[in-house]
């Protein structure tokens, strides 16, 4: 997706721009680079650029397995991060950005891992919301950044409030946190179910090299 389109998504009326900026509360590592990203990584969160690298990356030989696995271990530390070429950062421009208000709404500072879904029409984001203290998932939010998408975030919602008035044997709901509308946007907000409550970096082992990583940059 383009970085206008993530603007529309985390900052309505702001921008996503390339680079660190200067000052910026919010630079995220753009995946597989800042062209047109899928996935948008918090930079001030290890667990989350480690878990969208290993989710980046499908069936490669072992010798990328072991760059992969080195690439994990240096994407660590803070200073590396910094460092990577695929940066883009948040302008909240006059309003806000969405991970302030989920923050808000969630009663505590956040930090995002957000992903795009396939091409198709009803495409929106998932954005996994960590806890900037311990770096765990500690929800779940779906945005419907326009008709299309708003409606079936809202229908979701709805459906999610009724199966949780009548339960269905076999068939684990996710708690709705909150359903609500900011900057136009309908945003659905759900706890992790019991399998997910773990750091996002403990899914698997495999992540996209460095080296893969500067040449996506630019």
């Amino acid at each position: 997706m383009s970085l206008a389109w993530w603007s529309r998504v985390l900052a309505p009326e702001g921008r996503v721009a390339r680079g660190a900026g200067d000052d910026a509360d919010e630079v995220y590592v753009a995946l597989p680079g800042v062209k047109a990203p899928s996935i948008l990584a918090d930079i001030d969160s290890a667990s989350a650029l480690r878990g969208a690298l290993i989710r980046s990356g499908a069936g490669v030989a072992r010798r990328e397995q072991l760059l992969r696995a080195a690439a994990a271990k240096a994407t660590a530390s803070a200073r590396v991060r910094r460092r990577l070429p695929n940066l883009v950062h948040v302008d909240a421009g006059s309003g806000g950005t969405l991970r302030r208000e989920l923050g808000d709404r969630l009663g505590t500072d956040v930090r995002l891992w957000a992903t795009a879904g396939p091409v198709r029409p009803n495409r929106k984001p998932v954005v996994r919301v960590l806890d900037r203290d311990d770096d765990r998932i500690i929800a779940y939010a779906k945005v419907g950044w326009d008709t299309a998408t708003a409606d079936l975030v809202d229908t979701e919602a709805d459906a999610l409030g009724s199966l949780r008035q009548r339960p269905c044997r076999g068939l684990i709901v996710p708690d709705v946190v909150d359903h609500f509308t900011w900057a136009g946007l309908s945003v659905l907000i759900t706890r992790p179910l019991p399998v997910d409550e773990r750091p996002a970096a403990e899914a698997d082992a495999e992540v996209p090299s460095l080296v893969r990583l500067v040449e996506y940059g630019g």
